[in-house]
C-alpha cells in the first residue's frame, strides 16, 4: 500500500491564504458588529455583510480540512481517493480503464480518471496537484487500459493543426518568433479579461458600491472585449472549443449581462416596459450581429452552430435588458412624483431566497393591485391597510419606474 497526499507546496500555499483570508473576513465581520464599525452603512448590510463574511470563513476552513484529508491509496487490490466527505474505493478487477485529459489553457494541470465497469459505480478522479501523480499513472498503465489513447491522439493532432494554422498566418507576425510570442500575449490578454469579467460580475452582484460605477463596468466590459477581439484579429475567440489553443472570451461577454439584469430584478420597479424592447431588440440585433462577424466560420446548416447562434442572441437580449433598464434608472435625474396608495396584503416566498412582496392598491394610472418586490426592512415595517408613498419617476429613456417608501 503507498500513500499519495497533495504536494507539500501546495498544502502549505493553500493553508497560508486560506489562514490570511479567515483572518480578514472574520475581522471584517467582527468589526461590522463591534461598536468601531465603519463599513456597513444600512441595517441590510449590517445583517448580511457578516453573514457573507461568515460564508467566506466557513468555506477557508472546508478547504484547509479538504486539502488536509485528500489523498490517493493504492493498495495491491485497488485504488481508494480520500476526500473531505467521503471515501471512493474501486477494486481493481471492478475497473475498466483509466483516462487523462489536459485542458491546453491551463496546460500544467493533468486529470486522471479511473473509470468503473458498473455505471452505477462512481469514478476516481483526482489530479496532478497529487504528488508523484505521475508514478500512479505509470502504476495505471501496467495493470489498466487506457481508455482514451485514441480521443488523446486526435485531440493532439487538433491542437498541433490550430498551433500550426497560427504559427503559419502572417497575419500574426512576420516571423515565426513573432506569431509564437504573439499567441502567448493573446493567452495573456484573455485571462486579464476573463479575470476582469469574474471581478466586475461578483462586484455587481454582491456588492454594488458605488452603484453607478459597477453598472458602468457590467456595461463597459463587454464593449472593450468585443474591441479586444477585433484588435487580435481572430486570435481571441469567443465559441472556441474546450480543447482548443485558441484562447477564449465567452466569459466577459456574457457574466456582466447577466450580473446586470440580476440587479434589474433586485432593485427596479418598471411602472410600463414599452419603452423597454426597441432599444433591447436593436442592441440585442446589433450585438449578435458582430458576435458572428467575428465567428465566420458557424453555418445555420449545423446543429451545434445553430444552438452557438441562439445562444448569442439570448445573452445579447440579456445584456440589453439589463443595460436599457439600469442605465434608464441609475442615470435618471427626474424628480419624482410623489402618489400615496394602500396596502392590500403581504407576503413571503421562501423558496431558495426569501423574497418581500407587498400588494398595493391602484394608484395614478393604475387599475389593477400591483405586486411589487421590496426589502426585509420595509416589510417588516408596514402592515395591511397603512398607506405607503409611491415616487414616480420618468425614467432617463422614458421608462416610467417607481419606488415604495413608507409615508411620513
Amino acid at each position: 500500500m503507498k500513500e499519495y497526499r497533495i504536494k507539500k507546496g501546495i498544502r502549505i500555499l493553500i493553508y497560508v491564504l486560506a489562514s490570511l483570508v479567515i483572518s480578514l473576513y472574520g475581522g471584517l465581520a467582527i468589526l461590522i458588529v463591534s461598536p468601531f464599525n465603519t463599513i456597513a452603512e444600512t441595517p441590510e448590510e449590517k445583517l448580511w455583510l457578516p453573514l457573507l463574511f461568515l460564508v467566506m470563513v466557513i468555506l477557508m476552513i472546508i478547504a484547509i480540512i479538504s486539502i488536509s484529508k485528500r489523498k490517493v491509496v493504492v493498495c495491491e487490490n485497488s485504488i481508494i481517493l480520500f476526500g473531505f466527505l467521503r471515501t471512493r474505493e474501486l477494486k481493481f478487477n471492478e475497473i475498466k480503464g483509466f483516462n487523462t485529459a489536459t485542458n491546453p489553457k491551463i496546460t500544467f494541470l493533468e486529470h486522471i480518471g479511473v473509470e468503473p465497469i458498473d455505471r452505477k459505480k462512481k469514478a476516481i478522479v483526482f489530479n496532478n496537484m497529487i504528488e508523484n501523480s505521475s508514478e500512479i499513472k505509470a502504476f495505471l498503465s501496467s495493470k489498466l487500459a487506457d481508455l482514451d489513447q485514441k480521443k488523446r491522439e486526435e485531440v493532439e493532432k487538433t491542437l498541433e493543426e490550430e498551433k500550426q494554422e497560427i504559427l503559419s498566418n502572417q497575419e500574426f507576425g512576420i516571423s515565426l518568433e513573432e506569431r509564437e510570442g504573439k499567441l502567448e500575449k493573446a493567452k495573456f490578454t484573455s485571462y486579464l479579461l476573463i479575470g476582469a469579467g469574474i471581478l466586475v460580475t461578483l462586484w455587481t452582484i454582491f456588492f454594488p458600491r458605488p452603484y453607478e460605477y459597477a453598472v458602468i463596468a457590467c456595461i463597459a466590459l463587454p464593449i472593450i472585449t468585443l474591441i479586444v477581439i477585433k484588435f487580435w484579429k481572430g486570435l481571441i475567440r469567443i465559441d472556441g472549443a474546450k480543447n482548443s489553443v485558441y484562447p477564449n472570451v465567452a466569459y466577459p461577454l456574457v457574466a456582466p449581462g447577466i450580473a446586470l439584469s440580476l440587479r434589474v430584478m433586485l432593485d427596479f420597479s418598471i411602472d410600463n416596459y414599452a419603452n423597454v424592447w426597441l432599444p433591447v431588440v436593436l442592441i440585442a440585433i446589433i450585438y449578435t450581429g458582430i458576435l458572428l462577424s467575428f465567428s465566420k466560420h458557424l453555418s445555420f446548416k449545423k446543429g451545434k452552430d445553430i444552438f452557438s447562434i441562439l445562444s448569442y442572441a439570448m445573452f445579447t437580449f440579456i445584456y440589453g435588458f439589463g443595460t436599457v433598464v439600469c442605465t434608464n434608472c441609475v442615470f435618471d435625474k427626474s424628480n419624482p412624483e410623489l402618489f400615496s396608495t394602500e396596502i392590500i396584503n403581504k407576503e413571503v416566498n421562501r423558496g431558495k431566497y426569501v423574497s418581500y412582496y407587498l400588494y398595493l392598491a391602484p394608484w395614478n394610472h393604475k387599475k389593477e393591485i400591483e405586486k411589487v418586490s421590496i426589502d426585509a426592512d420595509l416589510f417588516n415595517s408596514v402592515s395591511n391597510g397603512q398607506e405607503v408613498a409611491i415616487y414616480s419617476f420618468k425614467g432617463k429613456f422614458d421608462i416610467p419606474w417607481f419606488v415604495v417608501d413608507k409615508k411620513n
